[in-house]
């Protein structure tokens, strides 16, 4: 429970007390609140407003004390105001419209969490699976590097052992016909031609 005090709305651990710098246009974190950064946005602004000092309004474990405390009534008012108005600045044009009416903080971040923290759960889960692959895809063209030990010479996707470049060309080899017969072939049919020739 916040001390009823004038004094204690002058100390920094009270949630009501405003520094001389908190103001309604303050930005608090880098990013606006869009579709799809929810996660991130909301992680920044906890870490921002408790900070402050002012979570408290954003859970609800602040809530608006009897109207007749008056002093503590319009500190919590200013304070809360003041956090509203910090959210509304941190949300994009066509999320902010829907949030105007709520008229405490911990309406708005409920309203938020209960639009985008469903929403953004199968996406989130697609974006890990899809990391996933490429963290899996990168790992297979690292072992397949190794253990075929793929040449480089002749970019034709040979391995070392077989690549005429470094081992030497056949007897008999045709270096005109082998270059005008595979200029419209794919790297795949000059790989088959390649070995073909190595077994005769």
């Amino acid at each position: 429970m916040v001390e009823s005090s004038n004094d204690s709305f002058d100390n920094g651990a009270n949630p009501y007390y405003l520094h001389q710098s908190d103001n309604h246009g303050m930005i608090l974190v880098s990013q606006l609140l869009s579709n799809d950064n929810f996660h991130s946005w909301k992680r920044s602004m906890m870490l921002a407003l408790s900070t402050k000092n002012k979570f408290g309004f954003v859970d609800g474990s602040i809530q608006a004390p009897d109207p007749s405390m008056v002093n503590q009534f319009n500190a919590w008012t200013r304070a809360n105001n003041l956090v509203n108005s910090w959210l509304l600045n941190l949300v994009s044009k066509d999320i902010v419209a829907s949030l105007l009416y709520h008229t405490t903080v911990d309406e708005i971040w409920k309203d938020l969490v209960d639009r985008f923290q469903q929403a953004n759960e199968p996406r989130l889960f697609h974006l890990k699976k899809r990391l996933c692959e490429l963290v899996q895809d990168k790992f297979y063209a690292v072992v397949s590097n190794i253990i075929v030990d793929e040449c480089s010479a002749c970019l034709l996707n040979n391995s070392k052992n077989k690549c005429y470049k470094l081992i030497g060309y056949p007897p008999g080899y045709n270096s005109k016909n082998w270059s005008s017969s595979t200029s419209s072939w794919g790297k795949s049919s000059q790989a088959i031609h390649t070995n073909s020739v190595v077994s005769q």
